[in-house]
């Protein structure tokens, strides 16, 4: 069994996964370092414990290798694995986020990241907007840990989970090849202008390619054209707004940015198999009553 295995079975099998109730093993902080930060844990602790490096850089050490990690490197080490971690030297900060926890039993495959020759676990993020993304739920992670504000806890669990997925997603394990971040720029576009006439032209120029490089891009990283992709997340909100509010169907064609609502019908007839109206009655029965909040 190699090690990445040992370490799953080790967590499934004599680490208590977190619930709502149980939070006790759960820390999380937002340190910078100066001076002589170093920690040693020759046995390592019983949860897991996850660093990311914002700024500067820090040294993890171990018999077997010494790595130096900068920005945009995200470290897991796994239960009772060796601790060996600070400072370069005295003149170098480092700033980190960091996260002792127990994950929940769905999480485990998300946590095999590529393994250093120590045993570590390491993904290192060369976009600066994916960056921001692991980074920003980090940063949440912590801020709800140290609030007093009700529900911190279930709220840090959620922007940890955030965080472990966006770092995830850009593992050399699942992809050897990383994603342009324009392409996720141009998505973040989309569904931010939703309701709003969208081209293929003025999605490129939004974010610096031509109409044929950024369809060529966007095809080969996502599998389907841009239009066909702006259609899908257009009826994926026309269902949310269908199963979970009465506004009329004509004025949810309008805000999903079709301005034609038989077009719209038949559309999503196309897509979904049913009309709008036979959707929503599936999710809105005739006796149920939906009260405004």
């Amino acid at each position: 069994m190699d090690s990445i295995s040992k370490n799953l079975e080790y967590s499934a099998m004599s680490v208590k996964f977190s619930s709502p109730l149980e939070y006790s093993d759960f820390r999380a902080g937002h340190f910078k370092e100066t001076g002589k930060y170093h920690t040693v844990r020759e046995n390592g602790t019983r949860d897991w414990l996850l660093i990311y490096t914002v700024n500067g850089r820090g040294r993890f050490a171990h018999p077997e290798q010494t790595l130096v990690v900068r920005e945009g490197d995200a470290i897991l080490l796994p239960p009772g694995s060796y601790h060996d971690y600070g400072l370069i030297d005295s003149k170098t900060p480092w700033e980190l986020l960091w996260a002792h926890f127990l994950p929940r039993s769905d999480w485990l495959p998300y946590l095999a990241w590529p393994e250093t020759k120590s045993g570590l676990r390491q993904v290192s993020i060369p976009q600066e907007q994916a960056r921001r993304k692991a980074e920003n739920a980090l940063k949440k992670t912590a801020s709800h840990h140290c609030s007093n504000r009700p529900n911190r806890m279930p709220f840090a669990l959620n922007a940890l989970e955030e965080a472990i997925l966006w770092i995830e997603t850009y593992s050399s394990n699942k992809r050897p090849v990383l994603r342009d971040d324009r392409l996720d720029a141009a998505i973040d576009f989309m569904i931010e202008n939703i309701s709003s006439p969208l081209s293929l032209t003025l999605i490129a120029d939004e974010i610096g390619l031509s109409s044929s490089r950024f369809s060529h891009l966007f095809k080969s990283a996502m599998g389907v054209s841009p239009m066909n992709y702006i259609e899908q997340i257009r009826l994926s909100k026309a269902c949310e707004l269908l199963e979970f509010t009465q506004r009329p169907i004509n004025e949810i064609a309008t805000a999903v940015g079709f301005d034609d609502p038989f077009y719209f019908s038949k559309r999503f007839g196309k897509r979904k198999g049913e009309s709008p109206r036979s959707y929503r009655l599936r999710f809105q029965p005739k006796n149920t009553t939906c009260k405004k909040v």
